[in-house]
C-alpha cells in the first residue's frame, strides 16, 4: 500500500492518506490539517513479526497506525482505531499555518521517534507508547533565520509557474512558496539523519547568530549539528549538543551518512561537497562540483561511490579517504532549457 501526507487537500482536511498500490483507490485517511507533515515513517513491528506500523507526526500531534487501521471500514481512521495518538508539546499560532515537520526519524538506540520542525523545534516520543521523552521540546541554541533571497525568474517563466503552482499551494503566496524552496528566513530547511549504530542525530541548520561576525537576527552561515539523546531519570532524555561546524552560505542538502557511520556528507550553497569526520566534525576534504548541490547525497555502501544532484546534472564522485575525484557527470539535457532562450519561450 501507499501512504502520503498531502500538502493541500481541497474540500477536506486530511493528514495522512493510504492508497491501494494496484489501482490507486483510497483505502482510508486520517483527518487533520494538511501541509505541515513530512513523509510517513514505516517500521517493522517488533512485537508482531511480519507486520508494520506507520508513524506520522505534524507540528502539534503524532500518531501510530496499522496498515489495516480502518476497522470501521468508513474510510476514516478514528483515534480509537489508532495504536496511539499524542500531543507533541508544540502549538501553532492561531490563524497561521503550522511550521512544517520534516518527517519523523527513528533512533533504534533509544527506541525513540524524532520530529524536526522548520522553526527549530525538536520533539522526541517513545515509539511503543508515544509518550514524550523530553521535559520540553528542544531548540538549537542561539541560531537565527537565514537571509531572504529573491529568486531572479524570467517574467515568462514566473507567469507560467504561478499558473501551475497556485492551485497546489492554496492561500500561500507565490513569493512565500519560492522562499520556502530557497530556504528563505528559515532556521532549518532540510530533512535530517540518525546514525542507527550510535544514535547521533545530524541536522543541517543555520549557525548561531554571532558566528557571522555580527548579532543582527540573521545568520549568514549554515551549520552541521551533531546531537545525541542522553538518558536522565524516569525514562526521560535530554538532548546533548555534541558539536557543530559552521560554513558560509548554508546548505540545501540533507546530511548523508556513510554505511559505517564514520563520515557525513553535506553540500554548501557554493557548489562544494564537504566530507565530515563524524567523530569530531573536522572536514576531511572538500570537492567543488561547480553548482549548488540540492537534495541529499546518495552514498553507496561500498567502493566509495557518491552521487550528487544539482539543478542541471548528476555527478558521481569517488571518496578515496583523504580526497575525492569525479568519475562522471550526466547532464539533464533530455528537456528544453528554460533560461530565457527565444525558442524555449515559444515552447512554453
Amino acid at each position: 500500500n501507499l501512504y502520503f501526507s498531502p500538502l493541500f487537500s481541497p474540500g477536506e482536511d486530511v493528514l495522512l492518506i493510504s492508497l491501494e498500490s494496484i489501482d490507486g483507490a483510497r483505502r482510508w485517511a486520517i483527518e487533520g490539517s494538511p501541509g505541515g507533515t513530512g513523509t510517513p515513517l514505516i517500521l517493522d513491528d517488533p512485537e508482531n513479526p511480519g507486520e508494520q506500523i506507520i508513524y506520522v507526526g505534524s507540528y502539534d500531534r503524532a500518531m501510530a497506525v496499522k496498515p489495516d487501521a480502518d476497522a470501521n471500514q468508513d474510510g476514516i481512521v478514528a483515534p480509537a482505531e489508532m495504536i496511539w495518538e499524542v500531543a507533541t508539546g508544540l502549538s501553532a499560532t492561531p490563524g497561521e499555518r503550522a511550521p512544517h515537520i520534516f518527517g519523523m526519524n527513528y533512533d533504534p538506540t533509544t527506541d525513540a521517534l524524532i520530529g524536526l520542525a522548520r522553526d527549530n523545534h525538536i520533539y522526541v516520543l517513545d515509539r511503543k507508547s508515544g509518550r514524550t521523552l523530553l521535559p520540553a521540546p528542544y531548540s538549537l541554541p542561539d541560531i537565527a533565520p537565514s537571509p531572504a533571497r529573491k529568486a531572479q525568474l524570467p517574467k515568462f517563466l514566473r507567469t507560467r509557474l504561478e499558473t501551475v503552482v497556485q492551485p497546489i499551494i492554496g492561500d500561500m503566496s507565490f513569493e512565500d512558496f519560492v522562499g520556502a524552496l530557497l530556504g528563505n528566513t528559515s532556521m532549518i530547511a532540510n530533512y535530517f539523519s540518525v546514525d542507527p549504530r550510535t544514535g547521533r542525530i545530524w541536522i543541517a541548520a543555520t549557525a548561531p547568530d554571532a558566528e557571522d561576525g555580527k548579532i543582527d537576527g540573521v545568520s549568514e552561515f549554515g551549520a552541521l549539528y551533531c546531537l545525541k539523546l542522553s538518558p536522565v531519570e524516569d525514562g526521560m532524555y535530554r538532548v546533548v549538543n555534541l558539536f557543530h561546524i559552521s560554513f558560509a552560505g548554508g546548505s540545501a542538502s540533507t546530511p548523508a551518512l556513510s554505511a559505517d557511520g564514520k563520515r557525513v556528507f553535506i553540500g554548501d550553497n557554493f557548489g562544494n561537497l564537504l566530507a565530515i569526520d563524524a567523530s569530531d566534525g573536522s572536514t576531511v576534504w572538500e570537492f567543488d562540483v561547480g553548482e549548488q548541490i540540492v537534495g541529499s547525497v546518495s552514498v553507496a555502501s561500498d567502493n566509495g561511490e557518491l552521487y550528487l544532484p544539482t539543478a542541471t546534472t548528476v555527478v558521481k564522485l569517488i571518496d578515496h579517504g583523504s580526497s575525492a575525484t569525479e568519475s562522471w557527470r550526466a547532464k539533464f539535457d533530455m528537456y528544453p532549457r528554460i533560461g530565457g532562450v527565444t525558442e524555449n519561450r515559444r515552447s512554453l
